[in-house]
């Protein structure tokens, strides 16, 4: 029970800790999704015209293209990395907090069996290991909703500042400030 009690608040605070540097960079991703997707779209509309530049001017497109597309997956790669890290802390803790129970389990039988009691039974071994590894689903389910949360919110935020929306937190102060 201890082991449960203390894997939850370890592992939500380990992904909310990584909160604002997984917020950063996924603006930065979708920053630079933006920015390659226009220069994509300008090509794809101006593919007609490019049989009139020169030389020059299409090493440059290629050039600032090539920049671009570069910077995109570098900055993709690094975001994907964190966010796979993130799902993976809780992956990590169940597993070790699995083994943990498994090893005390597996020591207390054997001081049950060597002393002849029945206080603790090879059933109530695998009871036990059984519910840590539900648990572990469980809290690898949990953990995987908040950072696909954390994810949408950055999206959802995305979305509001395109769209010129205030936030919730804004009218709040306006209700409170009117009498």
């Amino acid at each position: 029970a201890i082991g449960i009690i203390t894997a939850v608040p370890i592992c939500v605070w380990m992904v909310f800790r990584r909160r604002q540097a997984l917020a950063a960079l996924l603006e930065e991703r979708m920053e630079g999704e933006k920015t390659w997707v226009s220069t994509f779209a300008w090509l794809a509309r101006a593919s007609g015209s490019l049989y009139s530049f020169g030389g020059r001017e299409l090493s440059y497109i290629e050039r600032i293209f090539g920049e671009q597309s570069s910077k995109f997956i570098d900055v993709n790669h690094v975001t994907t990395q964190v966010t796979n890290d993130s799902f993976w802390v809780t992956r990590w803790m169940g597993v070790a907090g699995y083994i943990l129970v498994m090893l005390w389990g597996a020591f207390r039988l054997m001081d049950e069996l060597a002393a002849g009691t029945s206080d603790f039974t090879t059933g109530d071994y695998v009871l036990l290991l059984s519910v840590y590894l539900k648990f572990g689903r469980y809290l690898k389910a949990v953990n995987d909703c908040l950072v696909r949360i954390q994810v949408a919110a950055v999206s959802v935020r995305r979305i509001a500042q395109l769209l010129n929306l205030p936030e919730k937190r804004s009218l709040l102060a306006v209700d409170e400030e009117t009498p």
